[in-house]
């Protein structure tokens, strides 16, 4: 099995040891194993994706996590008799339309059909500048790690969904993916990506905590991940410190906050969180280095729920470079 470069290494020991100490995983064929004595955690490799997360034992165990249905009609069928299950397959349903709708059969209709796009065209445009390493965090179904490995020589995409990450694996593969994309209730219809080969890795993992080593990547990736966690503070101390000195962060948000994802004392930027976020990358504020902004824009970002039901969202998109 091919190693990632930047190495995975042991979340557990670098929480654990004190002078900021890491441990380099060794892969084996079905799983990776932390070197410190003291340790010896073993993290299990699922179809092809490491899943390196202390409770790794239970995100393989988690709805849609081992993919056992054998085609979308099953998963479909199961999924009518788990609701845990049935919100995980309408979360690969809109997912794999705002990512990859460009490639399905059948396409979305309306203004699904825009999906991410805009926010994938800035991603793709990163080619004319290439860096050694890139990563994408929050990186879902594949998407914005494939866009990134077009200006890449290594390229990671971390996600806690095992789910999501099995499918993304296959259409980074150039596989054919199937998929039920939800119509109404309970009904669905199927969809299919075509995958497209790329040189990108997947891993399963906290991108609050990822396992990598403090200023590995050249270029970092956030996408409409702020308002998707707990602490999206931490998101941003996170970004900086996998940045390397002299390399690039771009971060996107709606900042279509919730209570039940991010608590109301968590939020960040009152009124105008934009306007925070370019104020703590510009001035440094709690991170290693300021950051000279290089691109900014409002983009649109479209999640289709079913066939009648279709959220547009304003993106803020910020690109910024590390002072070295």
């Amino acid at each position: 099995m091919a190693r990632l470069s930047p190495p995975l290494v042991c979340p557990v020991c670098r929480r654990r040891e004190s002078g900021g100490r890491t441990f380099a995983l060794s892969w084996s064929a079905h799983a990776l194993t932390c070197p410190n004595e003291a340790c010896n955690r073993a993290y299990p490799v699922v179809d092809g994706v490491p899943v390196v997360h202390p409770r790794a034992a239970e995100l393989v165990k988690e709805p849609g996590a081992d993919a056992s249905a054998s085609s979308p009609d099953e998963e479909v069928r199961l999924a009518g008799e788990d609701a845990r299950l049935q919100e995980a397959v309408e979360h690969l349903s809109t997912y794999l339309d705002a990512s990859w709708g460009d490639r399905a059969e059948p396409s979305p209709q309306g203004l699904a059909r825009r999906g991410g796009g805009a926010v994938w065209e800035r991603l793709a445009a990163r080619a004319d500048r290439p860096v050694e390493r890139a990563i994408d965090l929050g990186t879902s179904v594949g998407r914005g790690v494939f866009e990134l490995a077009r200006g890449a020589k290594s390229a990671v995409g971390i996600d806690v969904r095992l789910m999501s990450l099995r499918r993304a694996r296959r259409i980074l593969e150039g596989d054919r993916v199937p998929y039920a994309r939800h119509v109404v209730g309970p009904h669905y219809e199927a969809a299919v990506v075509s995958g497209e080969p790329s040189h990108a890795r997947l891993v399963c993992g906290d991108a609050l905590d990822p396992p990598f080593s403090p200023a590995s990547f050249d270029r970092v990736a956030a996408i409409n991940l702020l308002d998707a966690v707990a602490r999206p503070q931490q998101i941003v101390l996170v970004v900086d410190g996998l940045c390397a000195p002299g390399g690039e962060i771009i971060v996107a948000s709606p900042f279509a906050w919730s209570r039940e994802l991010t608590p109301e004392g968590a939020q960040r930027g009152g009124r105008d969180p934009a306007a925070w976020l370019r104020h703590t990358f510009v001035e440094g504020v709690g991170l290693t280095s300021r950051y000279v902004v290089e691109d900014e824009a409002e983009l649109e970002w479209c999640l289709r729920h079913s066939a009648r039901s279709t959220t547009v969202y304003g993106v803020y998109y910020l690109r910024a470079r590390k002072l070295a």
